[in-house]
């Protein structure tokens, strides 16, 4: 890949925030839509529940067969890769320490500011639902 990446991915940042700003200002909130966005939200919570106290049982067993049919192989494999969740960190083959969370990259890289846009956005469909008909 060329330095700097495709247009789209230098320019998806921009136009996520011009979207959810053009979404801010159409955004006719009430408390029955709120209410609804809650009840989804519940249902999302619930249904990823249920996927995971189906589907986690039936990758352990899948885990236990390849041990069985490789052995040693799949021991090494399964060191090295998460049964179910993504790692959080880069993969380092050679790596002999644990990499830990490190809060200095975090500020550095200014990644709390996703989490204050979206405090934001909260903030604003509030005051549009309770102080702005």
């Amino acid at each position: 890949m060329r330095r700097g990446g495709t247009w789209i991915q230098r320019w998806r940042v921009p136009f996520g925030f011009a979207s959810a700003a053009v979404f801010m200002v159409l955004a006719k909130p009430n408390p029955m839509t709120l209410l609804i966005g809650a009840v989804v939200s519940l249902l999302a919570i619930l249904f990823a529940g249920l996927f995971l106290g189906i589907y986690f049982p039936v990758m352990r067993v899948e885990a236990s067969t390849l041990a069985e049919l490789f052995g040693g192989d799949y021991e090494k494999y399964k060191e090295e890769v998460p049964l179910f969740f993504p790692r959080l960190t880069p993969f380092r083959a050679s790596e002999t320490g644990k990499v830990r969370f490190d809060g200095d990259l975090y500020m550095r890289y200014r990644e709390y500011r996703a989490a204050m846009g979206l405090l934001a956005a909260w903030g604003v469909l509030l005051v549009k639902t309770y102080y702005l008909k």
